[in-house]
Formats: C-alpha cells, sequence, structure tokens
C-alpha cells in the first residue's frame, strides 16, 4: 500500500489550526519545522510545546505500531523529544 509520509503532517496541521485535538487546544502553532538540537521538530505551539509527527505502515490486529521502521534520525527525534521535557517544554 503506497503511502504519502507528507500526510500525517498536514493533517495534524489542518487539526491544530482547527482545534480539534484535545490535548492541544488552547495551544497555537507557532512555527512548523523549528530547529532544535541536532534537527528540526515537526511543529512548535505556543505557548511551549515541540510536536514531532509520526506515521506508521505496520498494522498488526487492526492496531498500528510503531517504531515499524527504526532509523537512527527517529532515535535522534526521541533523544531530542526527551531533551525538551527535560528543559520544562
Amino acid at each position: 500500500m503506497p503511502i504519502d509520509s507528507r500526510l500525517p503532517n498536514a493533517l495534524i496541521k489542518e487539526a491544530l489550526l482547527a482545534g480539534t485535538i484535545p490535548e492541544f487546544c488552547g495551544d497555537s502553532l507557532a512555527n512548523a519545522e523549528p530547529a532544535y538540537g541536532r534537527g528540526r521538530f515537526d511543529f512548535f505551539l505556543e505557548p511551549a510545546c515541540y510536536l514531532e509527527v509520526k506515521g506508521c505502515t505496520l498494522v498488526r490486529d487492526g492496531a498500528a505500531l510503531f517504531l515499524d521502521a527504526p532509523t537512527s534520525r527517529g532515535r535522534r527525534h526521541l533523544e531530542d523529544l526527551t531533551a525538551t521535557h527535560r528543559e520544562g517544554y
């Protein structure tokens, strides 16, 4: 099944702008592709939240499984997200 890797980010951006994700209601989209640490995240929300969007292609028994394709880039994103948490984001 082909997948457009840009689709998850586009859907999340649309949902953030529409305020339809309960966990992020009250936050506003401040920046797409903000630089942080050794790379970039997908979004930065105000007042203080870095957001990385990941899609997956592995499904078992109707459940999407992540990490379906481990990568060093994905590992770096997780390490950087952990660092943002330690910094209070």
